[in-house]
Parts: structure tokens; C-alpha cells; sequence
């Protein structure tokens, strides 16, 4: 390991936030193309099903949501989750699914451009676990799609991406901010000036030795920050 990341317990300490997190903080699951995002997902709901019956909301691009059926179908003889698609914009038929999916439990999975409309149908609770695919997509504060996920009471949120460190740093803060409030700093620009600036600087083809080194350290720094809800 290169020297300069060689820290001790107690210097590791001091680099970082000391913010106390909710026992039912969410988490982001960064896992790149292919290491089964969705099976780790449909497990989760398979453990939390075993202790009671388990609701879930899943919000996906719409490009993913027969993707997200399928693996379900694919899975069903291990994992015991209900699953229910709304995939069509017809008023009665989305009635009744999301009026079986509030009897029965289980994983209701709609596309992002239905949340806003759904999102006072749905009667999402504490005890909701609120799911989404390709969370970079919420951007930044203000966008509806925040606007729609902020609002929704839950605090068991699994957020799903790639690589967050190959997004925008940006929507890496967002998306954290919604699982772990505080954690990355009290706000957008504080969070750029401890950490954005300093590895953006060393991202770029004519970064000069000392920016990369300065930007490979505090990227292990925000790594060891989100270490309690980042996988």
C-alpha cells in the first residue's frame, strides 16, 4: 500500500466525522455490472420476510423493470418475496396492484417516471423499505426525483449503483445524504470542500504528482467515512 495511506487507528480517527447514525440508516450498494445487485436485494427482503411480513418499493428506469421481474421469476424457488410489476399507466390496473401488494407484502417495483404520481397512493411507512436502482439518477437536491424520495418517511433506504467514485461527486453526496444524514458533511458545498475539490483536482490528465497523491488519499478517506454503510 502506497505510504501516504498508511495510517494509524488513531490518525484513521481524526480524518473522520463523527456522526451518529440512525439504527435503521440506509445503504448503497456499489457494485459494478454483474455482481448480483439484484439477488443481494431480493435476499434482503427474503431475511426481512422471515421476521415478519415485509414491505418493499422498488424504483427503477423503466428500461430495467421487466429485468427486474424476471430475476425475481428466475429466483422464486429460493427467495419468498411476492412480487407485483406496474408497467402500464392505466389508473385501474395500478389500483389493484398496489392495492394487493398493501395486503400482501412484498416487493412492488415501478418505474421512476411513476413515482411522483404514486407516491401519495402508496402509503409508505417507518417499516417501508424504499429501494432504488441507479440511484445517481436523483442528481442533486431540488431534482422532482429527490424531491419525491425525500419525502417518503422511511428511513430503510437501499440505494443501488456503480462505482460511485466513477459518478458525478456530486450525486455520490446525494445519494448518501438520503441513506446517512450529515455524513459527508452538513451540505453540498461543505462536502465539496472537504472532500470534492481535493479529489477532483487529481482526476485529470495534466494533474500535477502531489494533486493525484492528495486525491488518492482523501478518496480513501471518504472511503473509511462511509465504511458503516457502503458496500
Amino acid at each position: 500500500r502506497p505510504r501516504y495511506l498508511c495510517t494509524s487507528h488513531r490518525q484513521r480517527r481524526c480524518y473522520l466525522r463523527d456522526v451518529r447514525l440512525d439504527a435503521n440508516a440506509g445503504v448503497l450498494i456499489a457494485h459494478a455490472m454483474g455482481l448480483g445487485k439484484t439477488l443481494t436485494v431480493l435476499a434482503l427482503l427474503h431475511l426481512l420476510n422471515m421476521d415478519k411480513r415485509c414491505h418493499a418499493v422498488l424504483h427503477c428506469p423503466k428500461a430495467v423493470v421487466a429485468q427486474w421481474s424476471d430475476e425475481a421469476y428466475k429466483w422464486r424457488d429460493y427467495v419468498n418475496v411476492a412480487t407485483y410489476t406496474i408497467n402500464v399507466f392505466d389508473d385501474r390496473t395500478v389500483n389493484r396492484v398496489v392495492h394487493q401488494w398493501r395486503q400482501g407484502g412484498g416487493l412492488l417495483i415501478l418505474q421512476y417516471d411513476q413515482l411522483s404520481r404514486l407516491v401519495g397512493d402508496l402509503q409508505i411507512d417507518d417499516d417501508t423499505v424504499v429501494i432504488l436502482d441507479e440511484a445517481h439518477l436523483l442528481k442533486t437536491p431540488g431534482t422532482q426525483l429527490h424531491s419525491a424520495v425525500s419525502s417518503m418517511p422511511s428511513t430503510k433506504r437501499v440505494m443501488l449503483t456503480g462505482t460511485p467514485l466513477q459518478n458525478n461527486l456530486d450525486e455520490y453526496y446525494t445519494m448518501t445524504e438520503l441513506i446517512a444524514p450529515g455524513l459527508l458533511g452538513s451540505s453540498l458545498a461543505q462536502f465539496r470542500q472537504s472532500y470534492g475539490t481535493v479529489i477532483e483536482q487529481g482526476m485529470h490528465k495534466d494533474s500535477s504528482d502531489s494533486d493525484v497523491r492528495a486525491c488518492e488519499r482523501m478518496t480513501q478517506v471518504l472511503r473509511w467515512q462511509m465504511d458503516a454503510v457502503m458496500h
